[in-house]
């Protein structure tokens, strides 16, 4: 697992195969500078997870062995945001967790 800093408000964190980490890593960066290209602005932490889930969602008949945690500070008031994808790009989203890999189902304990 690992963490990136996509901008100042958002941070990946990966969790699969290290080669599908990286890839999904500079397809998701140079996508977001192509946002920021077209849109003369900066990507809200809460559109960055449509792109995820799209990009994911695109290759779910051969998929990334990857599942991606977004966590970021949305808006002007910098709400925080979480969401956690699987590898065919179905979200999680909540207000206070999420969890992601091998052993998500005993992170959320009883």
């Amino acid at each position: 697992a690992k963490v990136h800093k996509m901008s100042d408000k958002i941070f990946l964190g990966t969790v699969g195969l290290a080669t599908d980490q990286q890839t999904l890593l500079e397809k998701f960066r140079f996508h977001m500078k192509l946002y920021e290209l077209r849109e003369e602005r900066k990507m809200k932490a809460s559109v960055f997870p449509n792109f995820v889930a799209t990009s994911l969602y695109e290759k779910r008949f051969g998929p990334y062995y990857c599942e991606p945690v977004i966590a970021g500070l949305d808006g002007k008031d910098n709400k925080p945001y979480i969401a956690a994808y699987d590898l065919i790009g179905a979200g999680l989203f909540a207000k206070d967790f999420v969890v992601a890999g091998t052993s998500s189902e005993a992170l959320y304990g009883m």
